[in-house]
């Protein structure tokens, strides 16, 4: 469908039919259709407030998908109105609800728009309008588009009723650990090349978040004295430190014989060089990185994926004997990001909820 020659000729009741037709058709051209009712604006009909919020309930209607594509429109979105009419949908499609009525304008949806979305819909929809608002933090396009629509949500808002804002603080307030779905399957993305080690340490030196989610900074290379130079050191909200080596997910924790292999045990062993520098240099160390003391370290080496049964194990055995040193694959980083990811998302929701 040429959407320009739609619009030009179409009644706003031909727009109604056709918006609704797409949220029920299983064709594949559907998402594209509905997504260029979101981003074309020229010379629309004179209600053209109605058609955003049309196309983006169609869109949500479609599931994961529709969600998916409603985030992909965004950027493309013309105005201040479209963009705040796909972040309004995310926001109360995440809540389990449709927009209020009395901000639809003159095309009221059929029926089948109406029906309420999916629990994996309303799930999609919350986390997708979180990682938008993370992603704001440095996307300054994405900030304006968001003040925008807290702006126009506040027009909105009743004499009275506080819930929106207790509500959007939430979301801000756990958008300060910048965690994304995107991010994680970038992560998982990264694990799965063969890439040098360097790579792998810019790639979480850029997103510090997946090494710890208090992550306040990150110091690359960090000179201990004449001796050592740390992969980087991680820095925590609560001015704690990590001592952080990295090394790459093909590189073998064991040997064939079920030994640990020289490459682990000598980036253990750099590990606990750095802590005992720390420690024996304590006053020194602290004019490097202000409040140090006693830091944790952190190896992160290899994929637990390769390991057998016996490795393991014996990895498992081995890690609870080092009392101040973390042992990660690759592996369990990406696990634990998305269990970490799951329980922003559980936090929130039971706040809605309750």
């Amino acid at each position: 469908m040429d959407i320009r020659v739609f619009l030009a000729q179409a009644s706003p009741q031909d727009i109604v039919e056709r918006i609704v037709s797409l949220s029920t058709s299983s064709a594949e051209s559907s998402f594209s259709e509905l997504r260029e009712f979101l981003v074309y604006c020229e010379e629309p009909p004179p209600d053209r407030h109605s058609i955003p919020h049309l196309a983006s309930r169609a869109l949500l209607k479609k599931g994961v998908r529709g969600v998916q594509t409603l985030v992909s429109a965004l950027p493309e979105a013309p105005g201040t109105t479209y963009a705040s009419v796909i972040l309004e949908s995310l926001w109360y499609a995440g809540r389990g609800s449709q927009p209020p009525d009395y901000i639809l304008g003159l095309l009221i949806p059929g029926s089948t728009l109406d029906d309420q979305f999916s629990a994996e819909t309303v799930s999609a929809a919350r986390e997708a309008f979180h990682d938008l608002v993370v992603e704001s933090y440095e996307d300054e396009q994405l900030f304006e588009l968001l003040v925008g629509f807290l702006f126009r949500a506040s027009l909105y808002q009743r004499p009275g009723q506080n819930i929106f804002r207790q509500q959007i603080f939430e979301v801000f307030s756990e958008a300060t650990i910048k965690l994304t779905n995107r991010l994680i399957n970038a992560l998982e993305t990264l694990i799965g090349t063969d890439q040098s080690e360097e790579e792998y340490q810019r790639f979480l030196m850029e997103n510090p978040v997946l090494i710890d989610p208090l992550a306040s900074e990150i110091l690359s290379k960090k000179k201990l004295g004449l001796e050592f130079v740390t992969d980087f050191v991680v820095r925590r909200l609560d001015n704690e430190y990590v001592l952080v080596e990295i090394e790459r997910p093909q590189d073998s924790l064991f040997t064939g014989a079920h030994d640990f292999t020289s490459r682990f045990t000598h980036a253990i062993g750099q590990i606990i060089d750095f802590q005992e520098w720390v420690d024996q240099h304590g006053e020194y160390a602290r004019t490097l990185m202000p409040g140090i003391s006693s830091p944790r370290g952190l190896l992160l080496m290899g994929r637990r994926s390769q390991l057998s049964d016996r490795q393991a194990s014996k990895l498992k055995r081995y890690s609870l004997t080092l009392s101040a040193l973390d042992i990660l694959t690759y592996d369990d980083l990406l696990e634990r990001a998305r269990n970490f990811y799951r329980n922003i998302h559980r936090r929130i929701a039971d706040t809605i909820i309750n």
